[in-house]
């Protein structure tokens, strides 16, 4: 076969072709390309618009994050638990010999616990399955759904037990007890004045020595693994790092850091725990406050008749509906009024 000579690009004559090539279309006849190619509203009528196939949930408090902060009895049933406690006994000088004995029978106190009841119901309807086209029925998220509503529940549950009315006494007689008997006002400084103040290292450290004074919660409960929990929000962490950013050393600032970031659970003694479900109230003069808890662990009961159970059926009543219904069953009490603390806090502005 004869030998070809291949053919030799010249870089140089390439390179003007396309300057050449460039300027005739350079500026608005460029421009006029460009958008002739891709104008918004001339893609082709035969191009389809896709849907996501799945759901995603809103962004919330998926679980209960007080439970493990209580002693918890789960099956229960009946119309009520108890819960007994003996008072404070103490001891006699003895001033004679062979004196005769004296005695008393034991002071005792009993708190109920009435179970309170919650459901969710949500309805499909017959045709959605058909409407939404490829998009999945949502019948599990709906479920999942229904299970972080009644984690808030019973975190809700038991923040009622800990800081709202209790019940006391026979069952032909009870007594309600209103609310812990240990506070913080919303004014406590120890330097004085009478202004509302957030949530302070001060108001801290007032709270866990109220229960040490009460012999309620100190070293002996401690060691014997119980523990005194508070329960926060995240505005009362960003209280704490805004206020003692410029009075606390550098070792003391990087742990309550540690302990806004979540990474750490534990400060000043407390197992802390974040929650946006606290009770706010009107402060007065355009204020509102906010209650912060303090709680001994064992001294706070919580009872459930039912953990959360889902039923899905068709409601034939309306029109062959699907129907998810969630419900559950519990309630709690405080053993000891003193065994619980409400620090009130200005909620910032």
């Amino acid at each position: 076969m004869p030998c070809t000579t291949p053919t030799i690009i010249q870089f140089p004559k390439t390179m003007k072709f396309l300057q050449h090539l460039l300027g005739f279309v350079k500026g608005p006849r460029l421009a006029g390309i460009f958008r002739t190619a891709v104008s918004a509203n001339e893609v082709p009528g035969h191009y389809t618009t896709q849907f996501d196939k799945n759901w995603t949930l809103e962004a919330q408090q998926h679980i209960a994050r007080l439970r493990e902060c209580s002693t918890v009895k789960t099956g229960c049933t009946g119309k009520a638990e108890t819960h007994n406690r003996i008072s404070k006994e103490e001891m006699e000088d003895q001033t004679s010999r062979l004196a005769k004995t004296q005695g008393t029978e034991l002071t005792t106190t009993k708190r109920w616990v009435f179970p309170r009841a919650a459901q969710k119901t949500t309805f499909l309807d017959e045709w959605d399955a058909h409407l939404l086209g490829e998009t999945v029925l949502p019948t599990g998220e709906a479920v999942q759904a229904h299970a972080a509503a009644a984690g808030r529940k019973m975190d809700r549950r038991l923040l009622d037990a800990i800081e709202g009315a209790n019940f006391e006494g026979l069952e032909e007689s009870l007594t309600t007890r209103a609310a812990p008997t240990e506070t913080v006002a919303i004014t406590f400084d120890n330097a004085g004045g009478g202004t509302k103040l957030g949530f302070t290292l001060k108001k801290w450290i007032k709270a866990k020595g109220r229960f040490a004074k009460n012999e309620v919660y100190g070293q002996e409960q401690k060691m014997s693994g119980d523990a005194l929990y508070v329960a926060l929000g995240q505005d009362q962490l960003d209280d704490l790092l805004f206020g003692e950013q410029a009075r606390l050393a550098s070792s003391d600032f990087n742990r309550l850091q540690a302990l806004v970031d979540g990474e750490v659970d534990y400060y000043l003694g407390c197992k802390v725990k974040r929650t946006e479900l606290l009770t706010e109230y009107d402060a007065a003069g355009g204020d509102t406050g906010v209650q912060v808890l303090f709680w001994v662990k064992s001294m706070i009961k919580f009872d459930i008749w039912s953990e959360m159970t889902t039923r899905m059926s068709v409601r034939a009543d309306l029109s062959d509906a699907i129907q998810i219904r969630s419900k559950l069953m519990c309630g709690g009490t405080r053993v000891q009024d003193n065994a619980a603390l409400i620090c009130n806090v200005k909620k910032p502005s």
